[in-house]
């Protein structure tokens, strides 16, 4: 009896211990099987980034894929055969415009040159009589005329008394910009542009100058964007007090290499923030790491909403009462639309709603609306959509692992959303942060060509400067070149107090009203 009971004891152990390595089994084949999983969703997306499509841009849902289109050409093919072969099909479509080629522009200047047949040839074949001009044929080509440069000479007239001999009047050099060298303020401009606007390292444009026979030495350009950017820099930080005396901003960071001070020879990682509205001028700022406290620091004064994406970093700044967060759409719904392969029908179904959101932007800028009157717009046609929206990403929340893209995507959505749906509640928000992250592309195309900034605080502080001032200028329409060459030649004689109206969007303020006054003078 003891010998069947011990017998009976000892197999009951090993059965919970056969249970326990079997559960253990089944979830070491569940984590596997999500480790897989997880792999294969990593896979798909390199392969989708290496040969798919990069863009993002809504795809109709109702549109045919290919494999459909075969499928129905083929039902369509066989149907064929039964069909008549006759039929009469009538439809009405609308005329399609008709291109030729584009008129040249009227604001650039023509030279003209007269093609007139010889006085031997201008003589009538049958009555010999002398041939008369009635008309002409124009035919228009675009030209260019090489970039040269010139020197400029400032010739001072000496005057003296004949009597008294005693003394000369000579009026002085009008103010310049930088003494050393003497570059003109459209020369100036002229590097500055092609550096920060168009992408043009400076061994790259010394190049280009010895071409033209002029020795540039790019240390000397790099002298020169020292002092200027001291110059130029009371005029940014007036672009700063006014995007700090507002309501409402946008801000976004990338990556940018500068040379690390301590290490010889080697680079270190740096951010460049930019900080602006959609509408308005841009500020950037070069900061050594990616800690909160710089937007913080920059921010000092600032009470109102930010619009941002959901890096934490900017969590320090949220902190602060008088600030609050509006998050990005166009975040939340590109994570949706890289874990779109997870779930395709529930994923595209999001996708859908998030495109009816656009489509309610969209129709405000058709009409034109105000702020207000957008802001009506939205909580008529867009709440109710909104609120389906979040339905759809809860019922979808269980059913992915959390460290799939599905899951993060759904995750950071959730995690976004109070913030989100702040953009039904002011008026001058927008439904994303794109305006902010254009304002970024350029300096990415730009990082490509020159590599790093130079020294982290000085080639941080001029590329701040020059990209603030090229940058926003470009964005409020007007010539950067025509503005940066007028405010460099006046920034020397301009009171400190009224450094202010040679912000870009003073000096478009100032350019609208000599238009409507020639009279009067920008500024």
């Amino acid at each position: 009896m003891d010998v069947t009971r011990g017998s009976l004891n000892r197999l009951s152990k090993e059965n919970e211990e056969l249970k326990r390595h079997v559960e253990s089994l089944s979830c070491e084949k569940n984590e596997q099987a999500q480790q897989i999983g997880l792999l294969q969703e990593q896979l798909n997306d390199l392969l989708r980034r290496l040969y798919g499509r990069k863009s993002e841009r809504f795809e109709d849902p109702n549109q045919t894929s290919l494999l459909d289109l075969l499928k129905w050409t083929e039902q369509a093919n066989s149907r064929e055969e039964e069909a008549p072969k006759n039929e009469r099909i009538s439809y009405t479509r609308k005329r399609p415009e008709r291109h030729g080629p584009r008129p040249l522009p009227e604001h650039l200047p023509r030279v003209v040159e007269r093609i007139d047949p010889p006085e031997a040839e201008r003589v009538c074949a049958c009555c010999s009589k002398e041939m008369e001009r009635v008309d002409e044929v124009v035919t228009e080509e675009l030209d260019i005329v090489p970039t040269q440069f010139r020197v400029k000479q400032y010739v001072q007239g000496k005057y003296r008394c004949s009597g008294c001999m005693n003394r000369d009047i000579v009026k002085p050099l009008p103010p310049r910009p930088i003494q050393s060298g003497r570059p003109s303020p459209n020369l100036l401009a002229y590097i500055v542009i092609s550096k920060y606007l168009d992408h043009l390292p400076l061994h790259r444009q010394e190049q280009i100058f010895k071409r033209q026979g002029v020795h540039l030495a790019r240390s000397t350009m790099d002298e020169w964007f020292g002092a200027l950017s001291r110059l130029l820099l009371p005029i940014v930080e007036a672009m700063k007090r006014n995007l700090v005396r507002g309501h409402y901003l946008q801000i976004d960071e990338t990556p940018i290499e500068a040379l690390d001070r301590e290490l010889r020879g080697k680079t270190k990682r740096c951010y460049l923030w930019s900080y602006g509205k959609p509408a308005g001028e841009i500020v950037y700022d070069v900061t050594t790491s990616r800690s909160g406290r710089h937007p913080h620091v920059f921010l000092t004064g600032f009470s109102g909403f930010i619009q941002t994406d959901g890096y934490v970093g900017y969590n320090e700044v949220f902190a602060q009462r008088s600030v609050e967060h509006i998050a990005c759409m166009a975040h939340i719904r590109r994570k949706f639309f890289e874990a779109k392969h997870a779930a395709p029908e529930r994923v595209e179904e999001i996708l859908g709603l998030i495109r009816a959101l656009y489509d309610v932007e969209e129709e405000a800028r058709e009409l034109k609306l105000s702020h207000e009157n957008r802001l009506e717009l939205r909580q008529t046609k867009s709440t109710p959509t909104i609120e389906t929206l979040k339905e759809r990403i809860d019922a979808l929340a269980p059913i992915p692992t959390p460290k799939s893209k599905l899951g993060k995507a759904i995750q950071y959505a959730i995690g976004q959303w109070g913030a989100m749906l702040r953009y039904l509640e002011v008026a001058e928000a927008e439904i994303d942060n794109n305006a902010c992250e254009r304002s970024i592309r350029p300096v990415v195309l730009g990082r490509k060509n020159f590599l790093f900034l130079g020294n982290a605080k000085a080639g941080g502080e001029r590329a701040s400067v020059f990209y603030s001032l090229t940058q926003s200028a470009k964005k409020l329409g007007l010539n950067p070149f025509e503005y940066l060459a007028d405010v460099i030649d006046r920034v020397t004689t301009t009171p400190k107090e009224h450094l202010g109206e040679l912000t870009p969007s003073a000096w478009r303020e100032a350019l609208g009203r000599t238009e409507k006054h020639p009279g009067a003078t920008v500024g």
